[in-house]
């Protein structure tokens, strides 16, 4: 079984290259330290302009496994990286899922699912 993380924001306007920047900084560290435990790198789509409002999106496999532990392991690694990433992206609409099943967002710890309590 392999599950996935789909991630998306949108707002008005575009990513400014500081904004950019950062989002390379954070990718960068997360794909360097994980884990095989944690899947695919992290995917990011390149930005379409006939899409002006789709700010940042990507997909992200997580590994191919029926362990739960597991499953949660790679998402929360994931969902700390995308939270990172949330906070430097100022005034977007975000949506985060794994498959089918959305992640919440809580202002103290981020991007947050209720099996992370497993782990």
């Amino acid at each position: 079984m392999c599950k996935s993380i789909y991630y998306d924001a949108l707002r008005d306007y575009p990513l400014s290259i500081n904004e950019n920047n950062i989002i390379g900084i954070i990718v960068e560290k997360y794909n360097k330290e994980k884990l095989p435990e944690c899947g695919s790198d992290f995917g990011v789509d390149e930005y379409n302009p006939e899409y002006p409002e789709l700010i940042f999106s990507g997909v992200t496999d997580l590994a191919k496994t029926s362990n739960p532990i597991v499953v949660a392991i790679g998402c929360h690694y994931w969902a700390r990286c995308l939270s990172e990433i949330k906070e430097n992206v100022d005034s977007a609409d975000w949506t985060v899922q794994m498959d089918d099943d959305d992640l919440i967002w809580d202002n103290n710890k981020g991007w947050y699912h209720e099996m992370f309590e497993y782990i």
